[in-house]
């Protein structure tokens, strides 16, 4: 079995550690350990690795998240979390032994402080600082979220199987505005995607009206601050703007997000319903609003839409949501360009047809709590997944399900307490 568990892991535990065995006697001083475990496995039955098309790849996984919430004072709150997880390689591949083992990886999935400014009961503001993660659409079950889970040049789109959100590094300021109008301000340091530690800022804004109606959106500057222009902007032969060569493709970009809820159950109220039932939602970003000559040329070609309806399950279910997503992009959805060569530009691609026809995404998902703490969670989708490869060098950039016929199911037990 191959072990990764990094010096900032081995420290994770020791603070959770120290923290579990802590004492909260005095003062304000409050501790919450939390935690969860979750087993997933289901089955790509159709659809691609590489250039190759692929059916019944069996997926699987393991997730371990133990942390803390710490109330230091009145003021002060602390959010502490690692993750371990585990994986299975797709492919395996014959003589490369980090495919043929299971994998296990701990790293910090929250660490995180935040202060409150101002009277206790009606803040001025929250000033938070760490890594954490972070979701500004509350409905969204698998596709959206795409303020913080895209690209801007180029524009792919990535997803998870029951985790619809972002892990974001940097520092939020958040407040409400009278007693409706609730304001995010972020600062992140990028941390996964090429090129690494550069600044983003974000501002997200949301209202509730009449109960029965949520409005929201967001502006995203990516990239403003960059720690290396030369990543950020290359200046290569192979980066000049197609029909200029004095300028230059660039990371940089600034996305724009609107999204909406409406709640119907305020005009019938009933007890059939459960809490999440007839929800319906959408939401609409444009992956950079400059265009390119070439690439970039159309905005319409990097505007991803997409609805979701909150099927009624009269408290047989939890929640069974319908996802749909339009995005007219004709480049696949892939950052093989950023990865391997670090420039702002989508892959090439020898099937033009396949990538004009792989215009709609879909997901249905359900969950139902069966007791404290335990809950099942299934998911059957067309979405933006990629298989998870332990061989660098034959990870594919690319999503899986490229084309209409393409599919997948997962399945999930969780405990949590």
């Amino acid at each position: 079995m191959i072990r990764r568990i990094s010096h900032c892991g081995r420290v994770l535990i020791v603070l959770l550690f120290m923290a579990l065995n802590g004492k909260a006697e005095q003062g304000d001083f409050n501790l919450k350990p939390w935690g969860l475990v979750s087993f997933e496995a289901g089955q790509i039955e159709k659809g691609w690795y590489i250039a190759k098309a692929v059916d019944h790849v069996w997926q699987q996984g393991l997730f371990t998240r133990l942390g803390v919430d710490v109330s230091a004072n009145s003021r002060l709150h602390i959010m502490v979390a690692g993750e371990c997880h585990l994986t299975f390689s797709y492919p395996v591949i014959a003589g490369t032994y980090a495919t043929e083992e299971p994998l296990y990886t701990l790293y910090i999935h929250q660490a995180e402080g935040v202060y409150t400014l101002g009277d206790q009961h009606q803040p001025l503001a929250e000033i938070g600082f760490g890594i954490f993660p972070f979701k500004y659409n509350p409905d969204v079950k698998d596709l959206g979220e795409y303020l913080f889970r895209t690209g801007t040049y180029p524009g792919y789109i990535i997803n998870s199987f029951d985790f619809p959100m972002a892990k974001l590094l940097g520092l939020t300021v958040s407040d409400t505005l009278f007693g409706a109008l609730h304001n995010v301000l972020l600062l992140t340091s990028e941390t996964q995607m090429f090129p690494t530690q550069d600044f983003t800022l974000s501002y997200l804004g949301d209202v509730v009206c009449a109960k029965f109606l949520d409005i929201g959106g967001g502006v995203s500057w990516c990239h403003l601050l960059s720690v290396n222009d030369d990543f950020t902007t290359p200046h290569t032969v192979l980066n000049q703007v197609i029909g200029d060569s004095t300028h230059y493709y660039t990371f940089k970009g600034t996305k724009l997000m609107a999204r909406f809820s409406i709640d119907p159950k305020v005009f019938f109220p009933s007890d059939i319903f459960g809490s999440e039932d007839l929800r319906l939602y959408g939401e609409g970003t444009i992956l950079g609003l400059k265009n390119y000559p070439g690439y970039y040329a159309k905005l319409n070609e990097r505007m991803p839409l997409m609805a979701g309806f909150n099927i009624p399950a009269f408290k047989l279910l939890d929640e069974l949501s319908v996802e749909m997503e339009w995005y007219d992009s004709p480049f696949p959805n892939s950052y093989r360009r950023v990865y391997e060569y670090y420039l702002p530009l989508p892959s090439d691609f020898s099937d033009s047809a396949m990538y004009k026809s792989d215009n709609w995404k879909w997901s249905v998902y359900a969950e139902k709590t069966v007791a404290g703490g335990i809950s099942l969670i299934a998911q059957v989708a067309r979405d933006h997944v990629r298989t998870v490869t332990h061989d660098y060098m034959k990870q594919d950039k690319e999503e899986a399900l490229r084309t209409t016929n393409d599919w997948y199911y997962m399945l999930k037990c969780k405990f949590a307490f």
